[in-house]
């Protein structure tokens, strides 16, 4: 939660399980991998060490009171984490993974952005994905 770079790698080089959900007395930041914290955090530093690691992009967090499950891409999306959100990308976070059981948490990206107020980056989440063409970015 506060990139700290020295103690992030003492714990990965100890063993330390890098996939395992963690609780965090704070409200705001409640239940998550070590991913999940850093883009809470908004610690892009902390968030690199674990990938490189391997980490589960993956996995889903446990959601709170006010939103639903997410893995750590549509996190990034939901908290406007754009940087954070194109290096998840580019590792290959899996885009559509949704909480099971939830049919109304399975919003596309696009869908969590433009919920979320972040309209104007829409353009840029719809120029990542090198297999559409612009009449089809257009209508989405």
């Amino acid at each position: 939660m506060h990139s700290d770079l020295p103690k992030i790698r003492e714990l990965l080089t100890a063993g330390s399980d890098i996939n395992k959900l963690s609780y965090v007395a704070w409200e705001q930041y409640d239940c998550g991998t070590p991913l999940h914290f850093a883009i809470r955090c908004n610690q892009p530093a902390a968030l690199e060490l674990p990938i490189i690691r391997g980490a589960d992009l993956n996995l889903l967090d446990e959601g709170s009171h006010d939103r639903h499950q997410d893995t750590t891409i549509p996190l990034a999306v939901r908290l406007g984490r754009w940087d954070m959100f194109k290096r998840l990308w580019d590792a290959g976070a899996e885009r559509n993974k949704y909480p099971p059981k939830q049919r109304s948490a399975r919003c596309s990206l696009v869908e969590v952005a433009a919920s979320e107020g972040h309209a104007g980056k829409l353009g840029d989440l719809l120029s990542w994905n090198q297999s559409w063409t612009g009449e089809e970015r257009t209508q989405a």
